[in-house]
C-alpha cells in the first residue's frame, strides 16, 4: 500500500530505539521532524518500572506533532509519534500496535523485539534508527530489517552520550546513515519521497541489462564475488534500494558512482550478502536435529572415522556454532570420544572473520537458551564469547560453492536459505554437490522455504516442514564441470539460457552416470598430477601401475610408479609443465606380453588457475622404449645405477626433511596451544580487569553519594551544636537503657551532668528538682510513648519546667526519650506578678478556654463565688466549665441563657465583645452585675469575663 502524505495509512513505519543518554538525542530528531511526511514514528526506550514517564511532555516541547503514548491495538497513523510506557513491550501487526507486558523474568530487548516485528509487518517499508545506549540492543532487529530491504540508521557515535547501542549497531556493517539525530530527518524524508514515487510511477529504473551487467562485473572485479547466478528479482531489488539511499534516479548515473566510489561498492556487496542468521533458528527444526540426527550422526561410522559436518552460507557462524554445542552436548552427555569438525564456509569474507572471532552481542541472549549461555558462553565486554571447546570445533573458511570444490566424506551437509537466492538450474547444481559431498546415510538440513525438487530420489525425509532429509542411494557422481561464470551463457543479465540449453541441464543427471561408467570401463589408465607431482586423482585400471611405497604415506606420484619407470615419469611431467606441451615416451615398462606408452598432458584449471597433467599410461606391443625423437629411452647400466644412488640419497633427504617438518608442526602446535592458553589468560585478566573496573566505577558513585551525604551530615551537625551551645533549653538523650547519649550546656544548676558522663546511666546522676524520680518517669515514657511533664521549683529558687517524650526514629520506633529542662522563672514570676494585679481589681475577673473551663480568676471572683455559691449559676470557681450550668442550679433562665449563649458567640469569633445587666442570684438579691466578656489579646479562642457590680449606679439612677 503506498500512502501519499497527509493519509491516515503512512507510506514508512520508522522504528527509533534509544537507551541511557537517548533524552537528548530524541530531543533533537524530533525537532528536525517535518510536519507532513507521510511518516509515522513509533519510539521504544528503556524506561524504568519504578518511576512515572514524562517523555510526552518533554518530546512535546520540540515539536508540533501529535505526540502520544501507544495502546493496545492503535492503528499507526502518519505523522504521529508514538511512545512506549513503561513496564510494556510493543510489536506491530496489521498496521496496529500491540502492548504486552514485560517479562521482569528474564532480559528485555524491547528494541530488538519491535524491529523485528516491524519488518515481518512492514518490509521494505521499515525504518530502524539507533540513537544513544548502552549494550546491543537493535542489533539483531536491523538484520531483519535489511534482510526485509529496509533502511537502517544510527547516531553518530561523537553525538552520543553513550556510543554502545550505536557503536554495535555500526559494527554489523548494516547501517545505511551514520548521522546526528538532527540530520536523519531530512535523509529519511528524501529516501521515503524517492521510494513512495518510484512505486507511483508504476516502473523501475532497471530494465537495462547492459547497465545491470556491467554493475555486476565492477562487483566481480572489485569483490572477486559474481553475483550473475543470484536471481534477478533479488539483485534488481538490491539495487534499487542502494540508489534510494543515494538518491540516484537514473541506472548509469549509479554504476558512474559504483565505478568511482570504492565505499558504495562495499556496500552495495554488502547489500547483496545479506547475513540472515541466529543461533537456533527455527527451534522446532532444530528440536528435530538434536532428537534424531545428532544422536546418529554419533554412531555413524566406525569409532575412529571423523564426524565431518559442512555447514554452507555459514554467514557469521551462529549456525555451525548451533550444531556444533548440540554435538558436543551428546557426545559428552553419553561419553563418546569421537572427532568432530565442522566446516562453515560463506563468500563473504567480512562474516566470516565475525565468526572466527565467536563474539556476539548480548541480544544473542534472547537466540540461546539460558542453560546453555551458561554453559558454552562467558560474557566478554558488551557481549559474550563461545567456550573454547566449541570454537575448536569449528573451522571457518571463505568459500564459493558455486565454483570452488565441496567438501567430501561428509556426515552432514546445513545449508539453509542459500538456494531461494539462486536460480533453479544452480539450485540443482548445488544439491548435487550436496549429495555428491555427502556418504551414505548422512544428513541434509535445507531451509524451511526451499525443496530438494526433482533430487529427492536418494533422500529420506526427516521432516518436510523443516527440511530435513537422510541420503539412502548410492555414490552420486560430481556434477560435471564447475562453472564458467566468465562466459556470457552463464549469466542472466548479458544473454538469457535458451529452453533447449536448460533442458539439456535438466538431464545432465543421467549423462553425468553415463559418463563414470565409460569411464570406468574403456578410458586408459589415467592419472591426475598437480605441479607437486601429487596424485589428485585416477581413471581406468591404474591400479596395476601403481603401488603404494614403503615408509611414510604420501600421494608422491614418481614414488608410486611400478617398475623404476619414476626417472622417466618425472622428466615427463617435469618436461610436460616446463614447455606446456605435451610430452609422449613409449616402451616405458616393457613386459612380456606388452609394453607400456607414457603421455603427459598438461592443462589449466579454468576456475582455480591451478596447473595439473594427465599421465597416461596406455599398454601396446612389445617395443623396445622410443622417445618422442623416435629415439628410444636408452639409459645404460652405469648412468642407472648412479641415478639409483641419487635417487636413495634424495629418498633419505626427504625423509629426514619430512621428520624435520613433522617436529616443527609438533613444536608449532605446541606453541599454539600455548599460545591459546595465553590468550585465554589475557583474557580472562580481561574480563576480571573489566569486572574491576565496573565494580570500581559503582564504588566511585557510592563514595560521592556517601561523601555528599556526610557534608550534609556536618551542616546539620554543626547546626546541632550551634543549637545546642545557644539554647536555654537544657536537653538530655537517653537511649533505651537510658544511659546518657548527648546533652546540652543549659543545664546549671538542675542537673549535675558532665562530659565525662556520656554512657553511664541516669540514676548515677544527682539533680536540684527536689524528690521527682527522672528514672521512672522516662522508664515510664519509653514503655507508653506518653509526654509527662510538671513544673518543679530547685533549691536555688528557680522554677523549672520538665518533659519527658519519646525519641523516635524515622520508622516511627521508639529509640529512648528525651529529658527538656526550660527554666520558666520569669515567667512564673510574670504570672504572680499579673495575678497580684488583678487580684486588686474590686472587679470580679474570670479567664475562659475555648471549651469554657475556667482557667484562672482574681481574689474578687473567688470571694463572689463562694458568698453566692450555687445560687448563682455564673459564679463558678477556678476549674469547673463556665457552659455547665446544669450541675450548679436546677433551673437556667432565659437571661442566663442568652449570657451563655453570648459568651460563647464570642469564644467562636462571632461577636467582638457582649455585655448584659443582671441581678444577683444570690442572697444579696438587690444587687445587680455588668457582665462583659472580651477577647483576649494574643490568646487564641480564650475570653475574659468580669462582672461590675452596678448596685449603687442603678439605686442612684432610679431614686431607690
Amino acid at each position: 500500500m503506498e500512502t501519499q502524505p497527509g493519509a491516515v495509512g503512512p507510506s514508512h513505519v520508522v522504528g527509533v530505539g534509544a537507551s541511557a543518554g537517548g533524552l537528548e538525542a530524541l530531543e533533537r530528531f524530533v525537532a528536525a521532524l517535518p510536519l507532513s511526511s507521510g511518516v509515522a514514528y513509533v519510539i521504544v526506550q528503556h524506561l524504568s518500572p519504578d518511576h512515572k514517564s514524562l517523555m510526552v511532555e518533554l518530546l512535546a516541547r520540540h515539536t508540533t506533532l501529535p505526540i502520544e503514548r501507544a495502546e493496545d491495538g492503535a492503528l499507526v497513523r502518519a505523522d504521529h509519534v508514538y511512545l512506549l510506557p513503561p513496564r510494556k513491550t510493543v510489536t506491530i501487526a496489521d498496521g496496529r500496535l500491540a502492548l504486552a507486558d514485560k517479562d521482569t523474568s528474564a532480559l528485555n530487548l524491547p528494541i530488538d523485539l519491535f524491529l523485528r516485528s516491524l519488518a515481518a509487518d512492514q518490509g521494505d517499508r521499515a525504518i530502524a534508527i539507533i540513537l544513544s545506549g548502552t549494550g546491543s540492543d537493535g542489533v539483531r532487529g536491523i538484520r531483519s530489517v535489511k534482510e526485509e530491504g529496509g533502511l537502517v540508521m544510527a547516531q553518530d557515535e561523537r553525538t552520543a552520550r553513550f556510543d554502545g547501542m550505536p557503536r554495535a549497531a555500526i559494527q554489523t556493517g548494516l547501517v545505511d546513515y551514520v548521522l546526528a539525530p538532527e540530520e536523519m530527518p531530512e535523509q529519511l524524508v528524501r529516501y521515503c519521497r524517492r521510494q513512495r514515487d518510484q512505486g507511483v510511477e508504476g516502473s523501475t529504473p532497471l530494465d537495462d541489462d547492459q547497465r545491470l551487467s556491467a554493475i555486476l562485473a565492477v562487483l566481480r572485479r572489485r569483490t572477486g564475488t559474481d553475483f550473475s547466478l543470484y536471481k534477478p528479482s533479488t539483485v534488481t531489488r538490491r539495487i534499487s534500494r542502494r540508489m534510494a539511499v543515494n538518491q540516484v534516479d537514473d541506472l548509469g548515473a549509479y554504476l558512474d558512482l559504483l565505478r568511482g566510489s570504492t565505499k558504495e561498492v562495499a556496500a552495495l556487496h554488502q547489500e547483496l550478502l545479506i547475513r540472515v542468521t541466529k543461533f537456533f533458528r527455527d527451534e522446532d527444526g532444530w528440536e528435530i536435529v538434536e532428537r534424531e540426527v545428532i544422536p546418529e550422526l554419533a554412531n555413524l561410522g566406525s569409532p575412529d572415522t571423523p564426524i565431518r559436518v559442512w555447514v554452507c552460507g555459514c554467514s557469521t557462524g551462529e549456525e555451525a556454532y548451533s550444531l556444533a554445542i548440540l554435538l558436543r552436548e551428546h557426545l559428552d552427555e553419553h561419553d563418546i570420544h569421537r572427532d568432530v569438525k565442522v566446516f562453515a564456509t560463506d563468500i563473504d569474507r567480512e562474516a566470516i572473520e565475525i565468526a572466527g572471532a565467536g563474539i556476539y552481542p548480548e541480544s544473542v541472549i534472547s537466540d540461546v537458551p539460558p542453560d546453555r549461555l551458561e554453559r558454552w558462553f562467558s560474557p566478554r565486554g558488551d557481549g559474550f564469547a563461545i567456550d573454547r571447546r566449541i570454537r575448536q570445533m569449528v573451522v571457518f573458511a571463505v568459500h564459493d560453492a558455486l565454483r570452488d570444490p565441496p567438501f567430501t566424506r561428509l556426515s552432514m551437509v546445513s545449508c539453509r536459505n542459500l538456494l531461494i537466492y539462486l536460480e533453479p538450474v544452480l539450485q540443482r547444481r548445488l544439491l548435487g554437490m550436496f549429495q555428491f559431498g555427502l556418504h551414505s546415510g548422512g544428513y541434509l538440513f535445507l531451509g524451511s522455504s526451499e525443496t530438494t525438487g526433482d533430487l529427492g530420489a536418494d533422500l529420506r525425509a526427516l521432516s518436510t516442514r523443516w527440511k530435513v532429509y537422510q541420503r539412502t542411494g548410492g555414490r552420486v557422481p560430481m556434477p560435471g564441470g564447475m562453472l564458467d561464470t566468465t562466459n556470457p551463457a552463464a549469466r542472466r543479465f548479458a544473454a538469457p539460457l535458451p529452453e533447449r540449453r536448460v533442458s539439456e541441464l535438466g538431464s545432465r543427471s543421467a549423462v553425468e552416470q553415463s559418463e563414470a561408467y565409460l569411464l570406468e570401463r574403456y578410458v586408459p589408465a589415467t592419472a591426475v598430477v598437480n605441479e607437486r607431482l601429487e596424485l589428485v586423482h585416477t581413471f581406468g585400471d591404474a591400479a596395476r601401475f601403481l603401488s603404494v611405497p614403503v615408509g611414510s604415506a604420501d600421494l608422491d606420484f614418481v614414488r608410486m610408479v611400478a617398475g623404476g619407470a619414476g626417472t622417466v615419469v618425472r622428466a615427463a611431467l617435469q618436461r610436460a609443465f616446463h614447455t606446456g606441451d605435451e610430452a609422449r615416451f613409449t616402451g616405458v615398462l616393457a613386459g612380456s606380453e606388452s609394453s607400456v606408452d607414457l603421455r603427459v598432458r598438461p592443462f589449466t584449471d579454468r576456475v582455480s588457475g591451478h596447473r595439473y597433467a594427465l599421465v597416461f599410461l596406455e599398454t601396446g606391443p612389445p617395443t623396445p622404449p622410443q622417445v618422442p625423437t623416435s629415439a628410444a629411452a636408452d639409459l645404460d647400466t652405469a648412468d642407472a645405477d648412479r641415478v639409483g644412488e641419487l635417487e636413495t640419497e634424495l629418498q633419505y633427504a626427504r625423509e629426514s626433511l619430512q621428520a624435520t617438518i613433522e617436529e616443527l608442526e609438533t613444536s608449532n602446535e605446541e606453541l599454539q596451544a600455548t599460545n591459546e592458553e595465553l590468550l585465554s589468560s589475557n583474557e580472562e585478566l580481561q574480563s576480571t580487569n573489566e569486572e574491576l573496573q565496573s565494580v570500581n566505577e559503582e564504588l566511585h558513585t557510592v563514595n560521592a553519594e556517601y561523601q555528599e551525604k556526610i557534608e550534609e551530615l556536618i551542616v546539620a551537625n554543626n547546626d546541632l551544636d550551634h543549637l545546642f551551645a545557644h539554647s536555654r533549653i537544657g536537653t538530655i538523650f537517653l537511649d533505651d537503657h537510658l544511659r546518657i547519649r548527648k546533652f546540652t550546656a543549659a543545664l546549671d544548676g538542675v542537673v549535675n551532668v558532665m562530659a565525662r558522663d556520656i554512657g553511664r546511666p541516669i540514676t548515677d546522676i544527682a539533680h536540684l528538682l527536689g524528690d521527682i524520680d527522672l528514672y521512672g518517669h522516662a522508664r515510664a515514657v519509653i514503655d507508653t510513648g506518653e509526654v509527662w511533664e510538671t513544673t518543679a521549683g530547685t533549691a536555688t529558687g528557680r522554677d523549672v519546667l520538665v518533659r519527658v517524650f519519646p525519641y523516635e526514629t524515622e520508622s516511627g520506633a521508639r529509640s529512648g526519650c528525651v529529658l527538656s529542662f526550660t527554666d520558666v522563672s520569669r515567667l512564673r514570676q510574670a504570672e504572680r506578678r499579673l495575678q497580684e494585679l488583678i487580684d486588686s481589681l474590686p472587679e470580679h475577673i474570670a479567664v475562659l478556654d475555648h471549651d469554657g473551663t475556667i482557667l484562672m480568676v482574681n481574689q474578687a471572683w473567688n470571694e463572689f463565688a463562694s458568698t453566692n455559691g450555687v445560687d448563682d449559676p455564673l459564679a463558678l470557681g477556678e476549674g469547673a466549665n463556665y457552659f455547665d450550668v446544669s450541675a450548679a442550679a436546677a433551673e437556667v433562665d432565659d437571661l442566663t441563657a442568652e449570657i451563655l449563649t453570648g459568651i460563647r458567640k464570642v469564644l467562636d469569633g462571632e461577636l467582638e465583645a457582649f455585655s448584659r445587666e443582671y441581678p444577683c442570684h444570690g442572697p444579696d438579691r438587690d444587687r445587680w452585675f455588668v457582665l462583659h466578656a472580651r477577647p483576649l489579646r494574643d490568646r487564641e479562642r480564650q475570653v475574659v469575663v468580669s462582672h461590675v457590680d452596678v448596685s449603687e449606679l442603678r439605686r442612684a439612677a432610679t431614686g431607690a
